[in-house]
């Protein structure tokens, strides 16, 4: 699924670096978005959203080590939101 293919791409931005006071909470409203889609398009919108995310860290924190608290809210964002998607998915989405 797409989705997953995102999450865990995300790995690499907080490998690579990231930090800032919200940025963990952006990926949370994000798999808060992916938690309330009825379908997968509106999955793959959100998708849209979360890989706009990433490129932004990736651009603007790549020489930075992440902040202990956006590395735990983001894993938090990613779990919630591949359970949510695969949840929609055995749905026969």
């Amino acid at each position: 699924m797409k989705i997953r293919t995102t999450l865990l791409s995300l790995s690499f931005v907080f490998s690579v670096g990231a930090c800032g006071g919200n940025d963990g909470d952006k990926f949370g409203a994000i798999a808060d978005e992916v938690c309330a889609c009825k379908d997968m398009k509106c999955v793959d919108q959100a998708e849209e959203k979360w890989d706009k995310l990433e490129k932004e860290m990736r651009d603007k924190y790549k020489d930075k080590k992440p902040d202990e608290s956006v590395v735990k809210a983001y894993k938090a964002a990613e779990e919630k939101a591949e359970k949510c998607a695969d949840a929609l998915k055995g749905k026969g989405e």
